[in-house]
């Protein structure tokens, strides 16, 4: 659920095109980081849990292994949301948005210097297991930042597709167009992450996404700063 968009956010957050833009692009980010685990990391998704949710228990009894990485990845993920609801208020929205380089950073090391990837998809081991739930750590972060500000949800999105029908429903036109471009944005993130897996190694693909990721934050903050200036 979307939090006070007060909180230490950006200035040009108030201005709708800027919204969808800088929303849309996180989206794609995180898609395109989930694209590549899903393909060739993990082999599950990292971000967007809900399906992960549903099959927890039946992972657990079924395939422990298996079940032990989904388990995992769930709730590091609300691990890292409840970190980025203890960071927002003490490091503000630029500083907070750059903590989930570390742990993307950390996996393009660890995918660097094993051969994690080039391994079979059903064989599981200790760093398998890391680079998933830093993974998804960084994406628990991301949503949880973004979450408490006017941008919303940036890395999962069936509670935003509900308020899409909603806003729909009420004729909140521009709430609508505004959640259907990030969902498109994330959707178009899955794909260019699929291309990367099979294009370049993944740890180029996760430094690429966590880059523009990076610029992206970094460009909204000065154009913020500009705009207080003046």
């Amino acid at each position: 659920m979307q939090q006070n968009a007060q909180v230490s956010s950006w200035g040009i957050l108030a201005n709708y095109t800027y919204l969808v833009t800088i929303g849309t692009l996180m989206s794609l980010t995180a898609g395109t980081i989930n694209g590549i685990a899903t393909n060739a990391i993990v082999f599950d998704r990292v971000s967007h849990l809900t399906g992960r949710v549903n099959n927890m228990i039946r992972d657990l009894v079924t395939n422990p292994a298996h079940g032990l990485l989904v388990v995992g990845i769930v709730y590091i993920f609300v691990m890292g949301t409840f970190l980025g609801g203890k960071l927002l208020p003490r490091l503000g929205l630029t500083r907070s948005l750059l903590v989930p380089v570390i742990p993307l950073a950390c996996v393009c090391l660890l995918l660097y210097v094993s051969r994690v990837t080039a391994t079979p998809k059903d064989l599981y081991f200790p760093v398998r297991y890391l680079m998933a739930y830093l993974l998804a750590l960084a994406m628990g972060l991301q949503n949880s930042v973004t979450s408490q500000t006017a941008l919303g949800r940036t890395t999962h999105f069936t509670g935003d597709l509900t308020d899409m029908g909603l806003a729909f429903a009420h004729n909140k036109w521009r709430q609508a167009g505004y959640i259907f471009a990030k969902h498109l944005g994330f959707a178009c993130g899955g794909f260019s992450g699929f291309v990367l897996s099979r294009t370049v190694a993944e740890y180029i693909g996760i430094a690429v996404a966590t880059g523009f990721f990076v610029a992206l934050v970094l460009a909204a903050a000065r154009l913020s700063s500009v705009g207080a200036e003046h």
